[in-house]
């Protein structure tokens, strides 16, 4: 579902979007969601939540957090390895410590 939104907010200046495509459910094995549950907060809670660090870096670290959906631990576990070199993708893996 955030993958869907993703591809779809990408428009360009007459917000036609960039990337229209059909998306085949099925295949992709998505999941269906019965009762979908309402984002824990609203935007300009968001904002409010990114804006009260003093430092900018805490700031990057809750936008993260915000934009991918992350944990605070996820966040800090994220190895810079496992970010591509123009910065434009993190790859988030599983810890396998826990098994």
């Amino acid at each position: 579902m955030t993958v869907k939104m993703v591809v779809a907010s990408a428009i360009d200046e007459q917000g036609e979007q960039l990337y229209p495509r059909k998306w085949n459910h099925k295949f992709i094995d998505m999941p269906q969601v019965k009762k979908p549950e309402p984002p824990a907060f609203i935007g300009n809670i968001v904002t409010a939540i990114v804006a009260a660090p003093k430092k900018k870096h805490y700031q990057m670290l809750h936008i993260l957090c915000a934009a991918g959906g992350l944990r605070l631990g996820e966040a800090l576990g994220i190895d810079i390895k496992n970010i591509s070199p123009d910065c434009s993708t993190i790859k988030i893996c599983q810890n396998r410590m826990a098994e």
